[in-house]
């Protein structure tokens, strides 16, 4: 076994748990290791469990900073792939970068529902947002109606010293500044690398 995310994450909120983990400024609302964890369970279980997806599939996110808080790092424990789409993109270029990838499941701001649902709704792509929509509409959830409904169980994932270096944790989109931004793979070996995990152990290959 190379790595498993959902323990050291589990490690991390034993050993810190009433420590602030985000501090969210915009909604004045904060989040201890020991909540995040948890939520991040919650929300791994709902990938799974509720819609089904598993390694190979993905989810985007077009999200402000505050929402997206509440899935990195700690939503590497999941083996369902990232989609990061920028929330101050276009909306055609939100709709581009949906196409290109083809995301199971998409989480949006409420604001932006409207603007994307006919094509998301079209595409048979499952919308959650992240505060209550105004209306009821078909394939569209509530954030924290979905995280509370769901089981809090740890994410049991082990990547092997080979799947981590194959498996896409993240899809972003490049900054196009040269021309059409670029649709840029990182696995889960190129975010521990980068830096990305909060607990930063040793990482070790096994044979």
């Amino acid at each position: 076994m190379l790595v498993n995310m959902g323990r050291i994450l589990q490690q991390n909120a034993l050993k810190f748990a009433d420590m602030p983990a985000v501090i969210n400024v915009e909604r004045d609302r904060q989040f201890s290791y020991a909540r995040m964890h948890e939520l991040t369970n919650r929300l791994s279980n709902v990938l799974k469990n509720r819609f089904r997806l598993k390694q190979g599939d993905f989810y985007a996110t077009i999200l402000a900073n505050d929402n997206m808080a509440l899935f990195h790092p700690w939503m590497l424990k999941s083996p369902v792939g990232a989609v990061w789409i920028d929330v101050r993109d276009s909306v055609d270029e939100q709709v581009s970068r949906i196409n290109h990838v083809a995301p199971g499941l998409v989480f949006l701001e409420a604001k932006l529902l409207p603007l994307l649902y006919e094509h998301l709704q079209a595409g048979k792509i499952t919308m959650v947002v992240m505060d209550p929509p105004e209306k009821s509409r078909p394939g569209v959830y509530d954030f924290w109606d979905l995280v509370q409904q769901a089981e809090p169980s740890e994410v049991e994932e082990e990547f092997t010293a080979d799947n981590a270096f194959e498996h896409i944790s993240v899809l972003r989109f490049t900054g196009g500044t040269t021309g059409t931004a670029k649709c840029a793979p990182y696995t889960l070996a190129n975010l521990w690398t980068w830096g990305c995990n909060p607990a930063k152990p040793e990482l070790k290959i096994e044979d």
